[in-house]
């Protein structure tokens, strides 16, 4: 399946995780973001080349609201 959540790039030895819900106008931690999140995360660690990472948000003003708890 396609990550809609999050991506990541490697930049030299950093990894570059952005996070952006593509159906708000912020970002919430929701089961779809962290199950993204690990799945990216485990991706990143399991990178030997990768030497540390960035996480970053999509939305303007804000990384993440809070927890979706709906």
């Amino acid at each position: 399946l396609a990550r809609t959540h999050v991506d990541y790039e490697v930049k030299g030895d950093v990894a570059v995780v952005r996070l952006n819900d593509p159906n708000s106008k912020v970002n919430t931690l929701s089961v779809q973001m962290q199950s993204e999140l690990t799945e990216v995360m485990n991706e990143v660690w399991a990178n030997n080349d990768v030497k540390g990472a960035v996480l970053i948000s999509s939305k303007p003003g804000c990384f993440i609201a809070g927890a979706d708890i709906k």
